[in-house]
């Protein structure tokens, strides 16, 4: 048997046209006519460690060398998975080929059967291999040959306020988060309210802020981290380094939209200054404008079309961040040497916010729409109360990343 724990990249760039390295290729057992191949990192199930993966999964997968699937689908191991709340993917190759995720997508795996089975967590090799690839969904457990599918994990919405949230993100970042890491800070409400609980648990985060210069983002994380008396690695960025970085993603992740160009970009540039000073964690708030009501179109479908329509636009948004944006954005930090932890994607706050009324997350005040209340509340709770009704820009326009990327390609 072969087992890998996927995670991403060896760190260098890769072709924008994937051909399977012999060295990658696993047959199977004779007479079988598919093959398995694996891009990235490859660890071993005993040794492999990564953000939120720990000996609780290990166990649950079972030490023993054979039948991978049928221990792990007994009642009481995929209990085990179920109740795990951290990011993983897996392979196991045996008699079958076994491939699974965890809850929240966080860890990209793609599957393509195009008549050599594939499994890969670079976005761009699974388009080389397959022209609509999609990534395995969350919380799924595939047995590849037999193409039989099994639920590892069911989320159970529970309604919660704003001391629920705080008490669930706390537990989250004393279990995942190392004690010291790096926090991509932009002053902005869901960074703002990861340090604080840090620094509440016994944590030592450092905070880290990238834009261009004269960006707002570096006004604002300054005057934030002066609340929690923290300082503030400024990381700016610079045209030659970004075309650079750029490039490099790309071979990953295909040609992307300015967007999703401009999130890579930061995140892989904040992750290598924070790998340069020791940080192999890189903590960010992906999830939280998906789960709580963050984006600015979510305020203008309250207005125009309801409730109902913002609800159900969050949660289409939600289901879909695993099928790229949040493979972006772990590649991205993988990249640079470190590993990406997202507090706001754990299981027990995923479910919190699932079951919270979106009347808690949107609501009309004095003749404005008030986006993530329940956060805002949130902070209020741990004492950052004037701080929390902070408005801030979008990543690629509080860097002025984009109109940088944009001149980029522009020039060619």
């Amino acid at each position: 048997m072969i087992r890998y724990l996927v995670s991403v990249g060896d760190g260098g760039a890769r072709p924008k046209t994937f051909e399977p390295e012999r060295s990658h290729v696993v047959s199977l057992e004779e007479g079988v006519a598919a093959a398995l191949h694996v891009s990235g990192e490859g660890f071993s199930a005993e040794t492999y460690y990564e953000a939120g993966f720990d000996r609780a999964v290990v166990q649950a997968l079972g030490p023993s060398p054979t039948g991978f699937a049928e221990e792990v689908l007994q009642p009481g191991r995929m209990d085990a998975l179920r109740s795990f709340d951290g990011f993983f993917a897996g392979v196991v190759v045996e008699d079958d080929v076994v491939v699974f995720r965890d809850h929240a997508g966080l860890v990209p795996l793609y599957v393509v059967d195009g008549g050599v089975r594939i499994a890969t967590n670079m976005p761009a090799e699974a388009y080389a291999w397959a022209s609509s690839p999609t990534p395995l969904p969350p919380g799924t457990l595939l047995k590849m040959r037999s193409n039989q599918a099994f639920q590892t994990t069911r989320l159970n919405p529970m309604e919660a306020g704003p001391e629920t949230l705080v008490n669930n993100l706390s537990r989250c970042i004393k279990r995942l988060c190392p004690k010291t890491h790096a926090i991509f800070f932009s002053g902005g409400l869901d960074s703002l309210l990861l340090a604080k609980l840090g620094l509440d648990v016994g944590l030592e985060p450092k905070l880290f802020t990238l834009g261009v210069r004269g960006s707002s983002d570096f006004v604002r994380s300054f005057r934030a981290a002066e609340v929690l008396g923290l300082d503030v690695v400024r990381v700016e960025a610079e045209p030659v380094e970004v075309r650079k970085a750029l490039t490099e993603l790309e071979a990953g992740l295909g040609r992307m939209k300015p967007m999703d160009a401009s999130i890579s970009v930061a995140m892989r540039m904040l992750a290598a200054r924070a790998a340069e000073l020791g940080c192999v964690a890189s903590v960010s708030g992906q999830g939280a404008d998906e789960l709580f009501g963050g984006y600015m179109k979510y305020s203008k479908a309250l207005v125009g079309h309801g409730l109902h329509a913002v609800e159900r636009m969050m949660m289409d948004d939600f289901s879909k961040l695993n099928e790229f944006g949040l493979p972006r954005d772990f590649l991205a930090v993988r990249s640079a040497g470190a590993y990406l932890i997202t507090p706001y994607l754990c299981r027990e706050v995923v479910e919190a916010a699932l079951g919270t009324p979106l009347s808690l997350k949107l609501s009309f005040e004095n003749g404005k729409v008030v986006r993530k209340k329940v956060l805002r509340e949130a902070c209020r709770v741990v004492g950052l109360g004037e701080l929390a009704e902070v408005e801030k820009k979008a990543l690629q326009y509080g860097t002025g990343l984009e109109k940088l990327l944009r001149r980029i390609r522009a020039s060619g």
